[in-house]
């Protein structure tokens, strides 16, 4: 191979930044790059994106330039990629090099451990295609490389608010919605590599390749802090009593000027308090889900425009707006705080409402179905197609409107009404005869066909319409489940992306405070995603972690690696209850009914439980029914080994190495099998034998 040939851009789509460096868009940070033979290796020297003929500093901001100048200097032909400088960012990350095959995407194991440590992360493979690049939130000043004993130039390389710039790929692999602060784990890391307590910057750095001596950072990382103003620490109960303000602030632009005088201020000013707070991109969807409300007036690319200028103007004002703002609003429109307090600020006179933890009385978990479904909290029944999740969530109907009890002596449920969102089946003709196979009490069943809004009809929307739920719940009474088949038809057209974490979260949160105030269950139902490789149940549900991170429950029906005619019901989390064992079921069909006009019976479907608890896990019993598991391949090796009769114990075990099974393993599936050991007799060196427990052995004992 010529080394001399320019290597091949590994480029994703540039023009379109990754959501966990969307912040970086409006900020002058950026440059383009291009290869260059400097006689002995290929390099990536920065050059200007205004000028590309010009060399960039990566000290000098000055010689930086807008996101969309260096874009455009690649697409023109121009630079061979784009970057950003990484000094003042607040960004750390590590670069792991020559660990990928650009061709196979296969990584490396020793970088595969390294990628595990850091989860949540940004990563993406660099544009050379042979390295990974981890990136997330850091205050550290930290540079340094290490060479690893993997040959073929492996090396780990640590970096934070250093002068480096960094080429981006935009080739992510994975979903990272906002960089995690990663400083501490760096920080040991570097401290496990060998780095001396206090590391000097290095070069800048592009995949390892310097180009310049750069001066010391003219600044630090605190030092840009203390430009960005005050902040307020993220909370949940504080993200709680946000959203339960803004939800009482219309979006309308009329009702807005009538309120406060001008529609357009008013919204300003919120977006202002909002990203005062300093919460990132989770403070942006907060203003977005609010904005969204106006369908009429809602454009995301320039909202997020104006909240890089909000993030740019900051310090512009005297008297910045500050939080304090959105909760006077909300007050002016009937806010009566809920569960969310008023805070003080120099605007207003109201007071911080506190409640000390010994004032409040602890409670215990009310089980919906004892151990597997709470009542007030969010949870998830997710699989494959054809698996029968809508006969299991029929079931558990059933259950709580007619007290069916639940298998295996789990108990009964709380009876009550339920509130069925169904967009996949219809209801005649499918659900309403599982319901009645299963044995619920259709008069305790309410289904959700649509809302109307200004006397138009619409889909149903969890972003939008949540208050319509909300009024349901409290006019139908004594609701004690709401069951959402499937949870992702109900996000509302354009308005979630569901493999984005902000979006689902966004959307789930107002959900969970509803179903806790009002102390129901709710309970989606969600389909598997793709990715068949991956042998995580929870790394299945939906394209987005999200969906799971919001559920306290999650539940996935999957094959029974044990009977081909059975499924599973698997417990893949639960917070609140100890580790429940699975449910083993079949399918039954009843006549349920008879349809006069077709001249025909109407049969359903339902649950048949099995009596017994099975003792396996969701992830084993995923990667047990791909029949690939190791124990699977020792119980086929040995059926078909001693098929014809007894073999050696030494022929057996060297047979195994051979097709790579352990010996523990081999164990294993010599115990499920039943396999008899047996020696031969009157011989001094007697052979060891394996044999069947079906087969009888017709050697002379």
């Amino acid at each position: 191979m010529d080394e001399t040939l320019k290597p091949k851009t590994y480029n994703g789509d540039i023009a379109k930044l990754p959501r966990a460096l969307a912040h970086l868009r409006d900020e002058r940070v950026w440059v383009c790059w291009r290869w260059f033979w400097n006689g002995k290796k290929w390099t990536k020297p920065p050059y200007r994106a205004g000028d590309p003929e010009r060399y960039a500093s990566t000290s000098d901001p000055a010689t930086w330039g807008t996101y969309e100048e260096a874009v455009a200097q690649a697409l023109a032909g121009k630079a061979d990629g784009i970057g950003f400088a990484v000094k003042g960012r607040d960004i750390g990350g590590i670069d792991l090099d020559h660990c990928r095959d650009p061709l196979t995407m296969e990584i490396e194991p020793w970088a595969d451990d390294y990628v595990r440590r850091f989860p949540g992360t940004y990563l993406e493979a660099t544009v050379s295609g042979t390295g990974l690049r981890i990136l997330g939130a850091s205050e550290l000043s930290l540079a340094s490389k290490f060479k690893l004993k993997h040959g073929n130039g492996a090396a780990v390389e640590l970096f934070s608010n250093s002068t480096h710039y960094l080429t981006l790929s935009c080739n992510e692999i994975g979903i990272c919605c906002l960089l995690p602060p990663i400083g501490d784990k760096m920080k040991a890391l570097a401290a496990e590599l060998g780095a001396p307590p206090i590391v000097p910057e290095l070069d800048f750095v592009t995949d390892s390749n310097k180009i310049e001596k750069p001066p010391v950072l003219d600044f630090t990382p605190s030092d840009v802090k203390s430009e960005k103003g005050p902040d307020q620490p993220w909370s949940f109960a504080e993200e709680t009593r946000l959203r339960s303000a803004l939800a009482a602030i219309p979006t309308d632009e009329h009702v807005l000027a009538e309120k406060f005088g001008h529609a357009h201020d008013t919204w300003v000013k919120i977006g202002r308090a909002i990203e005062r707070l300093d919460w990132g991109e989770r403070g942006f969807s907060i203003f977005r889900d609010w904005s969204a409300q106006n369908a009429k007036e809602f454009d995301e690319m320039g909202l997020r425009t104006q909240w890089a200028s909000f993030n740019r103007n900051r310090n512009a004002r005297e008297k910045p707006t500050t939080v304090a703002t959105i909760y006077l609003y909300a007050i002016k429109c009937g806010w009566n705080g809920d569960s969310g307090e008023v805070v003080t600020d120099q605007d207003t006179d109201d007071e911080l409402v506190i409640v000390g933890a010994d004032e409040e009385k602890i409670r215990a978990v009310d089980w919906l179905w004892l151990g597997r479904f709470a009542r007030g909290k969010f949870g998830l029944i997710a699989g494959l197609p054809d698996m029968g999740k809508g006969q299991i969530a029929a079931f558990i109907v059933a259950a709580l409107t007619n007290a069916v009890e639940f298998p295996c002596g789990e108990g009964a449920a709380p009876q009550g009404n339920v509130i069925w969102f169904n967009a996949e089946d219809s209801a005649n003709d499918t659900v309403i005869p599982r319901l009645i196979a299963a044995g619920a009490d259709l008069r305790r069943v309410k289904f959700v066909n649509g809302a109307r809004i200004g006397g138009k009809s619409k889909t149903f929307s969890l972003v939008t319409d949540l208050e319509l739920l909300r009024k349901a719940i409290t006019r139908i009474g004594n609701v004690v489940a709401v069951i959402v088949d499937p949870v992702s038809a109900y996000v509302g057209v354009g308005k979630v992306d569901g493999r984005s974490a902000s979006d689902v979260r966004g959307m789930l949160t107002p959900m969970k405070n509803m179903a806790e105030e009002l102390h129901i269950a709710v309970i989606g139902i969600g389909h598997f995603n793709k990715k068949d490789d991956v042998k995580s149940a929870l790394l299945r549900v939906s394209d987005s972690i999200a969906w799971v991170a919001a559920a306290r429950h999650v539940y996935a029906v999957v094959d029974d690696p044990e009977n081909k005619e059975c499924k599973l019901f698997v417990k893949a989390k639960n917070n609140l209850a100890r580790d429940t064992k699975a449910l083993r079921y079949g399918m039954g069909v009843k006549t349920v009914g008879h349809d006069p006009k077709l001249g025909v019976d109407i049969n359903a479907p339902y649950i048949v439980w099995h009596s017994q608890h099975v003792e396996i896990t969701a992830n084993e019993a995923m990667e047990a029914a791909t029949g690939k598991t190791a124990k699977r391949e020792a119980r086929e090796f040995l059926l078909d080994r001693l098929e014809a009769g007894p073999v050696k114990y030494d022929d057996i075990v060297d047979e195994a190495k051979q097709q790579g099974i352990a010996m523990a393993t081999l164990r294993r599936a010599k115990k499920d099998l039943q396999v008899k050991p047996w020696k031969e007799r009157g011989k001094v060196d007697g052979s060891w034998f394996w044999e069947l427990p079906a087969r009888k052995s017709t050697c002379t004992p």
